[in-house]
């Protein structure tokens, strides 16, 4: 078994992250960006201030995690109407699994972001007041 195969197999972190669906894809490049964000505020911190552009990122990680939420709530009420009486209760357990999924990386991910740009901001503040 390949790197890839080992990385998506269903007990890895890549197991984690099909678990959710697209949407969680678009949740880690969400806190990628804000991540991305806060290390330029680390490097840039007497030149230029990107804290909007922080919170920005923390609100869109948090936006696209109730959107694979609602996402997957709908995948779950979905299997109601359309599968055979004897898959529904695997359909609805798929999208349930798949909000949580969601949610939980999502808030896990702006969590982090918000610990880490609070430290990017204290520093730019205390280094814009050493500078001047």
């Amino acid at each position: 078994m390949g790197v890839f195969e080992t990385f998506f197999s269903s007990g890895g972190f890549g197991g984690f992250l099909t678990q959710g669906g697209p949407s969680m894809y678009v949740i880690v490049l969400a806190a990628v960006i804000g991540f991305v964000i806060v290390l330029l505020q680390f490097i840039l911190a007497k030149r230029t201030v990107l804290w909007p552009l922080l919170a920005a990122s923390i609100t869109g990680t948090l936006l696209m995690g109730v959107g694979g939420t609602v996402f997957g709530m709908i995948e779950a009420y979905g299997a109601l109407d359309q599968a055979a009486p004897d898959q529904r209760m695997a359909y609805i357990a798929r999208g349930i699994s798949m909000a949580l999924h969601n949610a939980w990386l999502a808030i896990a991910l702006a969590g982090i972001l918000c610990f880490f740009g609070s430290i990017a901001v204290t520093v730019s503040v205390n280094r814009r007041k050493a500078a001047s």
